[in-house]
């Protein structure tokens, strides 16, 4: 067992080294944080009678272990309210196709999640239509899909104004003397629509980047970079960080391209 101690004002994305030897350490490990109650799915848990019962707001832990697989919760929520779904599991290197499905306690679908094209994982927003017990459902959106891998984390909280970055690459490849583009996606919550400006640290000497802003009521942007024919044949880590203000109060965001 290894104790890691996290950082209370941590990014969203933690990469975390484990260190060894004489002043070593290994390989970044991504670790999602969050503030939210973290709960564990209990099996069995593939029919609305068997939920794993949700105290909101919270981050729900599940996998789809084999083929077919399907994962419930049951949550308590009240009419007048709107809560944000957002589901993390491509973009934290799991395989899951999240499917997301919000259905009264006797499993009819109210509302339905899929990631769009720009988006690695389904995001939505969900208003009860009366105070009552209500369940969603998680599965792969290939029945023939399924393993140990295929982990996921579900938050679910009241929906706030505001916006997630994730990125639709893990990697790019720029040429010297070329260009290479990459898509950045704002999940935007709770009816924010303002423009976002995006900064990126680490950039490499000789390396560019252009079209930094999400202009307001848009969802994406495709950065482009450029490189000097003599940049230097190298590896960097670029944090990608937005910048917006929400009652006057800036929101800041960052994605990583490890």
């Amino acid at each position: 067992p290894i104790e890691i101690k996290l950082r209370a004002d941590g990014p969203r994305d933690f990469l975390w080294r484990l260190p060894y030897g004489d002043g070593n350490s290994t390989n970044s490990v991504l670790l999602d944080l969050d503030d939210l109650p973290e709960m564990m799915e209990s099996e069995p848990n593939d029919q609305p009678a068997q939920a794993c019962k949700a105290a909101l707001p919270a981050m729900l832990n599940g996998r789809i272990d084999k083929p077919g697989d399907v994962d419930w919760w049951s949550f308590s929520a009240h009419k007048g309210q709107t809560l944000a779904l957002e589901l993390r599991a491509r973009q934290l290197g799991s395989p899951l196709q999240g499917v997301l499905s919000v259905c009264d306690a006797q499993g009819k679908e109210l509302a339905h999640g899929e990631a769009a094209p720009e988006r690695l994982d389904p995001v939505m927003t969900f208003a009860p239509p009366a105070d009552g017990l209500y369940c969603v459902r998680v599965a792969d959106r290939f029945h023939t899909r399924g393993g140990p891998e295929f982990a996921y984390r579900l938050q679910i909280a009241p929906a706030t104004m505001g916006f997630h970055l994730q990125l639709t690459a893990d990697v790019l490849t720029l040429p010297r003397g070329g260009q290479a583009k990459v898509k950045v996606t704002a999940d935007r919550l709770g009816g924010f629509a303002d423009a976002i400006a995006l900064t990126i640290d680490g950039l490499p000497t000789g390396v560019k980047a252009a079209n930094l802003l999400i202009p307001g009521g848009q969802n994406t942007v495709e950065i482009a970079f450029s490189a000097d024919a003599a940049a230097a044949i190298d590896v960097s880590r670029l944090t990608i960080r937005s910048e917006a203000k929400k009652d006057g109060k800036p929101i800041v965001e960052k994605a990583v391209l490890p």
